[in-house]
């Protein structure tokens, strides 16, 4: 018989979110980094220049805590503020050469927590999960927005395209973005059923 835990999808990405990111960041510190800012790093050498939305969209994370990270590798002079092209009030981070310089440990660190991950997985059964999880994904950012207005609409930030700049909708994408995004999409649900009154 199953327990409330082991039927619980969002107990299921959490513990396995939390596991990949205390693997990732074992790796990334003996380099000198956290984990959350070399996932970073590793989303602009992906995406290119991106707006803070773009970023905590993709991780899943709130704008404040994102925003601290960013801050921290402009300040070790990792990535820099630019302006949009088409847009004089938004910015956009870029990696500077000292950032490019760094990603492919990075990347190292990634593949690594990757392979921990999947041992003992065939191609198959990882390309099925992935799968899985972006359409949970999706379903979930989809009953977001509608809760947020009352109907479906266009979420991304002007400028930006999500189905083109998220991460994962590409078929190359790390299981920690997939995961760190579905745990706050259900750790938002949880707060807005918290916080809804009861009949």
């Amino acid at each position: 018989m199953h327990t409330v835990k082991e039927s619980s999808i969002g107990y299921w990405v959490h513990r396995v979110g939390m596991a990949l990111r205390t693997h990732l960041d074992a790796g990334t510190r003996e380099d000198g980094m956290a984990a959350a800012a070399a996932l970073i790093l590793d989303i602009l050498d992906q995406l290119g220049p991106s707006s803070l939305s773009d970023i905590s969209r993709t991780l899943g994370h709130a704008h404040p805590s994102v925003l601290r990270q960013i801050d921290n590798l402009e300040d070790a002079g990792y990535v820099e503020r630019v302006p949009h092209p088409d847009d004089r009030r938004m910015k956009l981070v870029c990696l500077t050469g000292k950032g490019k310089q760094q990603v492919p440990i990075i990347k190292r660190h990634i593949t690594g927590t990757h392979e921990a991950a999947t041992r003992g997985f065939d191609e198959s059964s990882v390309d099925e999960l992935l799968t899985i999880l972006r359409r949970i994904a999706v379903n979930l950012e989809c009953d977001e927005a509608v809760d947020a207005c009352g109907s479906l609409h266009d979420t991304t930030e002007r400028g930006s395209d999500t189905e083109e700049r998220t991460i994962y909708a590409k078929q190359t994408v790390p299981f920690e973005y997939l995961l760190d995004s579905l745990a706050g999409h259900f750790c938002r649900r949880m707060r807005r059923m918290a916080a809804s009154p009861t009949a």
